[in-house]
């Protein structure tokens, strides 16, 4: 993701980019935004934004230790919860 793209990505939109990478299937596209979300920062500054980006920071960690989340984890209930998670997210205002 380039500086220019960061900046245009919210913790609600990256949660709603893995969502879609997690439904397509698609686990060379759900690694590589996990790994942008850790990489996302929050320009404004604001306490809700960066709330929103420290659950969007943990819930995509957490995914990203799952061995193949695919694969293998797609019934564990921790990456389950994960995935609650980024939908609350993925729902939440943009601003």
């Amino acid at each position: 993701m380039s500086p220019v793209d960061t900046l245009k990505v919210t913790p609600a939109r990256q949660a709603g980019r893995i969502l879609a990478a997690w439904n397509a299937g698609d686990e060379p596209l759900l690694q590589m935004e996990l790994q942008n979300s850790q990489g996302l920062r929050c320009p404004s500054g604001q306490g809700l934004d960066e709330e929103r980006l420290e659950l969007l920071w943990a819930v995509s960690g957490k995914i990203l230790r799952a061995r193949l989340p695919l694969q293998e984890n797609r019934r564990d209930p921790a990456v389950r919860r994960c995935l609650d998670l980024l939908a609350h997210l993925a729902h939440t205002p943009h601003n």
